[in-house]
């Protein structure tokens, strides 16, 4: 659970760990897209970024996009702990996959209306 245990207790994995939210397809093209959610996970005390990535892009080019932002969140001592929408959760999936120390150092992966086919 993302929420905190209490106004004196943060959630445990709030010390280590960073949510970073990928949009799905054209998603950076909506306003304030994704901006509530990391309002108000901000406001609970979590670290917490959006990705870029091109909302047009293809899956591998956002695929690259991805791996060295997740790899400086890494590199920091920061373990990232994923909320994907759509498209966006592919590409975060195809990112871990084709990085084993990345997707070792990930806490998770919570994916909305992923895709399955084209």
């Amino acid at each position: 659970m993302l929420a905190a245990d209490g106004p004196e207790r943060p959630h445990p994995l709030q010390k280590t760990c960073t949510v970073v939210l990928v949009r799905g397809l054209f998603g950076a093209w909506i306003p304030r897209h994704f901006r509530a959610p990391l309002e108000r996970l901000r406001a609970l005390g979590w670290d917490s970024t959006i990705a870029r990535t091109d909302p047009a892009g293809t899956l591998d080019a956002n695929r690259r996009t991805l791996v060295p932002q997740i790899a400086r969140i890494v590199a920091a001592g920061r373990r990232p702990l994923f909320l994907a929408h759509s498209k966006g959760a592919l590409e975060v999936l195809l990112a871990l996959a084709g990085d084993p120390a990345l997707a070792a150092a990930t806490v998770g992966a919570a994916t909305v209306q992923m895709p399955r086919a084209g």
